[in-house]
């Protein structure tokens, strides 16, 4: 869970990039851009918003790029990335995650062409087959479309397939390790390592970026470093490059979030409630952003909609007070009521409607929780969270006096009694504090809440 802080407020003071992340587990910093950049020219390359220090600003789309070759060979290649600051590390640390976002547009991947020519189309045998990869094939899981056309050449028949191949993933780049270096000719050559999903205990998914000026030009630019000692990262990350910055629709909108607001937190919601109502208004009293990597939705969506996908999620905590438990007054109770409630101490709640985990897909390797819903017509909604965010909201709550542990329920059981006259009351209510976590998509929709009900906390309203 990531806590924000300007841009500016490093260049101000840069001691502060020495201080650590806010307290607790899975602890991180985003950076956020809140200064215009200015524009620099490069021949060849027009004029672009050019990022010339650290750190790395998350609420810009980030562009790397690098020349590559000579004289007319000479081209510039792109590669469309994140840099997400590793958790638990202060800025100054310079590590971040590299996390591959598959174009501009985070659509087309991989292109290949096949051109196979036929003598006589009457024998469906190919004379000549050509096919074309492109170098990007590091990823798994495509949706693949493709366009078959046939026309002819010098009396041949021809057949041309354009296959695209798409990626709805956005996975980590990882370095590579001591046994993928393979030599040849004395020369050591390092076997690049397909994309993975981001595991936050890997080392090796771990980059170091520092300032690196050409050594025949001496203009600046940044290269990269396995934090791992036995690692070696990919090719482009190795050599001299530069990032460029452009407006991101959907993370430029990314505000302030300080984390939990202790002092407003432990003021608690105002109990001003009915008891007809069965809990009294939200406060927030915390917000933080969580990167794409650590929550996935597993309801289907259009390569479109997977293009539009925000990199972020806000997730924002709140209280309030919930009924757990209400009685009436039918003249025989006298001025004591005995309160006697089972409630649950965890409730995740997607599309509306509860959701319980998954024990089928628990998806261990890659750190997830599955959670599913069902609607009263039964359609399901799966939304799956790392276990890091998972902790750290346990983390959270157990900070200030919930508990968890093994059992799912908490009874509460006890006498209340009324100070006033014999039958000078006609309802009573039981409340627990009740905090959420709510997860929302950048455009406010709500993707999951996660609330947790502190037994330690009740209050008692007569009416």
């Amino acid at each position: 869970m990531y806590v924000t802080r300007p841009l500016s407020f490093y260049k101000k003071s840069e001691e502060a990039l020495s201080l650590p992340p806010p307290e607790g587990p899975n602890s991180g910093i985003l950076v956020i851009q809140d200064n215009d950049l200015e524009p620099t020219s490069c021949f060849g390359l027009g004029q672009y918003h050019e990022v010339k220090g650290l750190p790395f600003p998350q609420n810009m789309n980030l562009e790397l790029f690098y020349r590559s070759g000579i004289s007319l060979n000479r081209t510039t290649r792109y590669h469309n990335v994140a840099f997400i600051p590793v958790l638990n590390q202060p800025l100054s640390s310079n590590k971040y995650y590299v996390i591959h976002l598959h174009g501009k547009k985070r659509g087309a991947v991989r292109s290949e062409y096949k051109l196979v020519l036929y003598s006589d189309p009457r024998v469906l045998q190919p004379v000549v087959t050509v096919k074309i990869v492109s170098t990007d094939n590091q990823c798994s899981n495509h949706l693949i479309t493709s366009d078959v056309r046939l026309t002819t050449w010098f009396g041949l028949l021809v057949l041309a397939w354009d296959l695209r191949v798409y990626s709805s993933l956005r996975e980590a780049y990882i370095n590579s390790r001591e046994e993928d270096v393979e030599t040849f000719c004395f020369y050591n050559s390092v076997s690049e390592v397909p994309l993975h999903p981001l595991d936050i205990s890997d080392i090796h998914q771990e980059f170091e970026i520092y300032p690196r000026r050409s050594k025949v030009t001496l203009r600046s630019g940044f290269s990269a470093k396995s934090v791992a000692e036995d690692g070696y990262p990919p090719r482009f990350l190795s050599r001299r490059w530069k990032v460029s910055a452009s407006t991101s629709s959907n993370d430029s909108c990314l505000g302030e979030a300080s984390g939990a607001d202790d002092s407003l937190r432990s003021n608690k919601p105002e109990f001003k409630v009915s008891i007809a109502n069965k809990c009294s208004g939200s406060v927030v009293v915390g917000k933080w952003y969580s990167p794409f990597m650590f929550i996935k939705e597993g309801t289907h969506r259009t390569l479109k909609e997977e293009m539009r996908k925000s990199m972020f999620y806000e997730m924002t905590l709140e209280q309030k007070w919930e009924q757990i438990f209400t009685c009436e007054n039918d003249g025989k109770k006298g001025n004591t009521v005995n309160v006697d409630a089972v409630v649950q101490k965890e409730v995740v709640v997607i599309a509306g409607w509860e959701a319980m985990v998954d024990d089928n897909i628990m998806d261990v390797a890659e750190n997830f929780l599955w959670f599913n819903s069902f609607n009263n017509v039964g359609e399901k909604n799966s939304v799956g969270l790392s276990t890091a965010i998972v902790e750290r909201m346990k983390w959270e709550q157990e900070k200030v006096g919930w508990i968890g542990g093994k059992e799912k329920e908490f009874r509460v059981k006890k006498v209340e009694e009324f100070e006033g006259s014999v039958n000078g009351w006609k309802k009573f209510g039981c409340y627990v504090l009740v905090e959420t976590f709510v997860i929302k998509r950048l455009d406010g929709s709500i993707v999951l809440t996660y609330a947790f009900k502190h037994s330690h906390q009740l209050r008692t309203k007569w009416e």
